[in-house]
Formats: structure tokens, sequence, C-alpha cells
């Protein structure tokens, strides 16, 4: 099993205030290839859990491992790709730096010529070639999503973590920002994890867990 999550709790306490449990004994797995949406209502705690599959946030008790390891800093930049709503591209930055940046992180200098031909490469497969030298504040909201996608796989990843990738964008463009996920993890073992609040989106993916009330709802 690529993902597994274990008893998974989240309390956020405030001094002098009452202590929030955001999730409570989340279980569930994710197989390689899997397509699995996480929906639910504002404030059901979806945000938090992805952030704590991620290894962006610690929690309260249980665990997250992914391959059998737990998910570290290390971890999530060799086999994690992130898609955030807001897209966090860097606006200094044009679009082939913008998806290359992940590589950065933890390539040797000799290896980032590979990283950059194959952003280049996901850049053609997103329809963004032209516009590789582009700064993100020249792109449509649709475009910007796109490189991020691109920016998400860069490093070949197990798992892509996708947080209301469609969220900013109308329906057609989301419609195709889903069917880019579905084209490119086509034929691989890339598992997607999404949450969202879209109907269309979700019925993309294989699976679908409802988080209710900080827990996961008996289908």
């Amino acid at each position: 099993m690529l993902l597994e999550v274990k008893s998974l709790a989240k309390t956020y306490r405030i001094p002098g205030q009452p202590a929030v449990e955001v999730l409570k004994d989340v279980s569930f797995e994710v197989a390689s290839g899997e397509r699995v949406a996480i929906v639910g209502r504002s404030g059901a705690g979806k945000s938090t859990l992805l952030n704590l599959l991620a290894g962006l946030d610690r929690p309260t008790a249980g665990s997250v491992t992914l391959d059998g390891r737990k998910v570290t800093g290390k971890v999530r930049a060799a086999k994690i790709g992130f898609v955030f709503q807001s897209y966090n591209l860097l606006p200094e930055l044009d679009v082939l730096e913008n998806v290359t940046l992940p590589a950065m992180s933890f390539r040797a200098p000799a290896s980032m010529t590979a990283a950059r031909k194959r952003a280049a490469e996901l850049l053609e497969a997103v329809g963004l070639s032209a516009r590789a030298h582009h700064l993100p504040a020249e792109l449509s909201g649709g475009e910007q999503q796109r490189v991020a996608l691109a920016r998400a796989l860069v490093c070949g990843p197990e798992l892509i973590l996708a947080d209301e990738p469609t969220g900013n964008l109308d329906s057609l463009t989301g419609a195709d920002i889903m069917r880019l996920l579905v084209e490119l993890s086509k034929g691989t073992d890339l598992a997607l994890v999404m949450v969202t609040h879209s109907a269309e989106a979700a019925a993309a993916c294989s699976r679908v867990l409802r988080l209710e009330a900080g827990r996961i709802a008996a289908s």
C-alpha cells in the first residue's frame, strides 16, 4: 500500500481557550495509481488533513506513512507533489523556472539539466511550451494552474496532493485541469489525493471519502 493513514487526530490548543478537535481517528489507505477525492463542508478538516498527509503539520496522534516511511521534508520533496488552489507561483520567476524549482531543493547541480528538460516536457504536455519564459502575472488563472500541475510532477512523485485545484477556476477551465490530472497519471503508478467542493472534480476520481466533523463518514 502506498499511503497509509492510521488513527490520525489533530487538536489545536490556544492558552485560555477550549481545545479544538479538527480531526478525530481518521484512517484510510491509498494504493499506487489510485485517485481519491476527499469531500466535505467548509470547516470539516479537509485542508488540515491534506497538510498532515504532506508532512506540513504534525498530528496530535496517529501516523502517516508513504511506502512505509514516515513523511518528512526529505520524503515530501522526493515523493510528493502538491497542487495549491492559489497556484503559489513565484512572481519573479518565469514559467520554466517555477516548474523546475522543486528539483533545486534536493538535486545535485549536475542533474539540473535533466530537471530542466523534464520541466520543458511537462510544459509541452500541459500546452504551455510557448509561455515558458513568461512571468506568472502574464498568464490566466487556468494557465497558472497548469504550471502548478507541471511543477508538482517535475520530480517524478509517487503521490500528488491537490488542495481544491479547481476552486479558483470557472467550470470549463476546472474541467480542463481535471482532464489533465487524469491524463498525466494514466498508465502510471502515480496516486492522487484531492480535497474538493466540486462534484465534477470528485467524479473524476476512482473513490470518494467524505469528511464530516473531523471523521471519515461511513460509505
